[in-house]
C-alpha cells in the first residue's frame, strides 16, 4: 500500500495525513499520484504551472498542430533525486486543450506530467523533482497508507449478492500513452476493512487473489476489424470479489501501489442515490 502525499518546497501548504487510507496529498497547484512501481503521475490541476487560457495560435506555437480534449506530448527535462542521490529517469508533460466556455478560439490548459524512474520506487523515500529550465522543485514523499487514482471502483458499492463487485486499474494518458503498462496478472491485491486497514477473511495477501485481463489491447470490433482499446494501447485489468457480502465499508488494495476510495456493501447501498436524484427532480420541477 503506498501513497504519495506531495508538497511544494516553496512553501504552500500541502495536506497533512489523516487516517489510515488518508487522501493523496496536493497544494494549490499539483495533484500527485502513484500509477506504477516506477512512476508518478503530477496533475496540474490550478494555479501558476501550466494552467491558463490560451488562444488556438498560442497553442499551434506550443505544441503544433492540435486535437481538442486530446493530449499532446511535449518534451522537458526534470530531475529527480532521493535524499539528494540523483535518479536516472525520463519525465513526459501531456497538454489538454477542452474548448473553455464555449469559445472555439480559445481553450482552457491541462497538463499532466509523467515521471518514471530506472528504478522502483522505495517507501518511506521522498522523490525531489524539478524542471532543468527552472522552476520550484516538487518533493514527493512515498509513504504507507494511502489511495491511488490508478485503482478504481465503478461506483459507490454493491447489494451483498451482487455478482460484479470489482476494482478496475487503468489510467488513460493520451493515446498510445498508458501509464500503467506494466500490469500482470501476477499482481495480486486484498480487501481491506476501511476502518482497521485489516484484510478481509478469504482476501488476505496470502489467499494469492491476482488481477484478471478483461481485455486485450488490441480488440476486434463487431466487423472483424481490429481497434485498439480505446486508443490507449493498453490491456484491461480487474480485481474481482464477487464472493464478498458481508455489510461493511471497504477498499481494495493492489501490492506495490495503493488503495481505492472506500465502497460500501449493503442492502440499501444505493437508497442514498435514489433520495438525492429524486429529490433534485423534487426541487427542480420542469
Amino acid at each position: 500500500m503506498v501513497m504519495i502525499a506531495m508538497q511544494l518546497l516553496s512553501g504552500y501548504a500541502s495536506a497533512q495525513p489523516q487516517g489510515l487510507y488518508h487522501d493523496l496529498g496536493f497544494d494549490w497547484v499539483n495533484r500527485a499520484t502513484r500509477v506504477g512501481p516506477r512512476q508518478i503521475l503530477v496533475n496540474v490541476v490550478d494555479g501558476i504551472a501550466y494552467q491558463g487560457i490560451w488562444d488556438n495560435e498560442k497553442i499551434e506555437r506550443s505544441v503544433g498542430k492540435f486535437e481538442p480534449n486530446a493530449f499532446h506530448g511535449m518534451s522537458q527535462e526534470w530531475t529527480m533525486s532521493s535524499d539528494g542521490s540523483p535518479i536516472q529517469g525520463s519525465a513526459t508533460t501531456r497538454y489538454c486543450f477542452p474548448e473553455q466556455a464555449g469559445d472555439s478560439e480559445k481553450r482552457a490548459v491541462r497538463s499532466m506530467i509523467l515521471l518514471t524512474a530506472n528504478r522502483d520506487f522505495v517507501e518511506g523515500e521522498t522523490i525531489t523533482v524539478k524542471p532543468v529550465t527552472g522552476g520550484q522543485p516538487l518533493a514527493v514523499l512515498i509513504s504507507d497508507q494511502a489511495k491511488s487514482d490508478l485503482v478504481q471502483v465503478p461506483h459507490q458499492g454493491w447489494t451483498p449478492g451482487s455478482p460484479d463487485k470489482h476494482a478496475m486499474l487503468g489510467y488513460w494518458f493520451g493515446p498510445g500513452h498508458a501509464a500503467d503498462a506494466w500490469l500482470s496478472d501476477k499482481i495480486t491485491f486484498a480487501v481491506v476493512d476501511d476502518a482497521s486497514g485489516k484484510p478481509v477473511s478469504g482476501f488476505d495477501w496470502s489467499d494469492g487473489h491476482r488481477l484478471i485481463k478483461v481485455r486485450d489491447a488490441q480488440v476486434v470490433h463487431a466487423y472483424q476489424q481490429a481497434v485498439n482499446n480505446w486508443q490507449t494501447m493498453h490491456d484491461v485489468y480487474e480485481a474481482r470479489f464477487p464472493e464478498l457480502t458481508a455489510p461493511g465499508k471497504y477498499r481494495v488494495v493492489v501490492k506495490g501501489i495503493g488503495a481505492s476510495y472506500p465502497f460500501d456493501i449493503a442492502p440499501d447501498v444505493h437508497y442514498p442515490l435514489i433520495r438525492h436524484v429524486g429529490r433534485g427532480f423534487y426541487l427542480s420541477p420542469a
